[in-house]
């Protein structure tokens, strides 16, 4: 008899390497610690809580993800009597109140051994550090880095101001959640993020934030010749050199202004009225530089345009949740980039859009 047909692995397949089920035992843990000790600390029991599990709390981040398939204005919406409103899903999966309940008390860390400001081993990132530790590995480990990446930002919507934003002026968010990543310039798919929480401390000052967030991101690159594209937020010689030492390729456009800028390469003329500037204007091939970056620039773009394609989670008052949710999106993306490639770059029948024509991309075993 013939041997039995291999189910071929789908999009959750997929997530489940990038957000393994390790990750929801660990959130299960710490949001049962949480309700107790939030209990604790009222001096009365909640009676409408009872211990939640694994298999409740994977459905519980699922109804999240289908929020922003179905966006409806108010969570209490999705469980509404009328038939037009409500969705019969949500209702079979758990009640009401009982998703209110867990999202009351759900927490990703341990916060009876949470370090205060000041304290020896303060983390401004401790609420989802447990997270960061376990999806940032899985990323990097699931698909191999090609030739061309890019380096840039991107701002995660908030509806408060929170302590570790940071004013972008080049962006139409302008207050907002900032990370920063390393993405693939043709797929999109993100390999490692850093989050910005706030100002260097004096012993990090003499290095630049670019140089610093740049050197953290392409750490275990080097020696491989990738070419790495970014803006000039970060482009600097001290990092350009380093990055060759490093045996990094960069492209980046430059600030004549910054410190450390050669003398030799500063404009000449610049706001010579006498010059005539249309003698300039045509017959100039773009150097091969410029057509690299143009042509390579687009991978942050390009998992944003993905990942702001159906949003995950609800608006909240607490900081961590947003990056909470922001992974669980990127996780999402990235499944679906390998899904893509692994189908010979094909996007799943379901998908109604195909950003990328890439080739399929060896990956880490």
């Amino acid at each position: 008899t013939p041997p039995a047909a291999v189910a071929k692995p789908d999009t959750r397949d997929y997530f489940r390497i990038l957000f393994p089920d390790s990750l929801f035992e660990h959130m299960v843990e710490q949001t049962n610690n949480y309700a107790l000790y939030r209990q604790r600390r009222s001096g009365k029991s909640d009676p409408h809580w009872h211990p939640t599990d694994v298999r409740e709390m994977k459905a519980y981040v699922g109804l999240n993800i289908l929020m922003g398939i179905n966006q409806l204005p108010d969570t209490g919406m999705y469980w509404a009597s009328d038939i037009f409103i409500g969705n019969a899903g949500f209702k079979k999966t758990m009640t009401a109140r009982r998703f209110e309940k867990l999202t009351q008390y759900l927490q990703l860390c341990d916060r009876d051994s949470e370090p205060v400001r000041g304290e020896r081993g303060y983390d401004g990132l401790f609420k989802i550090r447990p997270l960061l530790d376990v999806v940032e590995n899985t990323m990097w480990d699931a698909y191999s880095p090609n030739r061309c990446l890019t380096i840039d930002k991107c701002a995660i919507a908030t509806k408060r101001r929170f302590s570790p934003t940071q004013y972008m002026s080049s962006k139409p968010l302008r207050k907002g959640l900032t990370v920063w990543m390393l993405c693939d310039s043709r797929s999109g798919y993100c390999h490692r993020t850093k989050i910005y929480v706030g100002k260097p401390s004096d012993d990090e000052a003499a290095a630049s934030l670019g140089y610093r967030v740049v050197s953290s991101l392409v750490r275990g690159l080097e020696g491989q010749y990738h070419h790495v594209f970014m803006d000039s937020f970060f482009t600097s010689v001290p990092l350009l050199q380093r990055l060759l030492r490093d045996g990094l390729y960069a492209c980046g456009p430059t600030q004549a202004g910054r410190k450390g800028y050669p003398e030799v390469l500063r404009p000449r003329n610049v706001g010579n009225d006498s010059l005539d500037g249309s003698s300039f204007s045509f017959g100039v091939p773009r150097p091969l530089p410029l057509l690299l970056y143009q042509e390579n620039m687009r991978g942050v773009d390009l998992c944003d345009q993905l990942r702001e394609c159906y949003q995950v989670g609800r608006p909240c008052k607490k900081w961590w949740r947003y990056f909470l949710w922001f992974y669980v999106n990127l996780c999402i993306v990235n499944a679906y980039v390998i899904l893509r490639e692994t189908r010979g770059g094909t996007p799943p029948a379901e998908a109604g859009y195909n950003l990328d024509r890439s080739p399929v991309h060896h990956r880490r075993r």
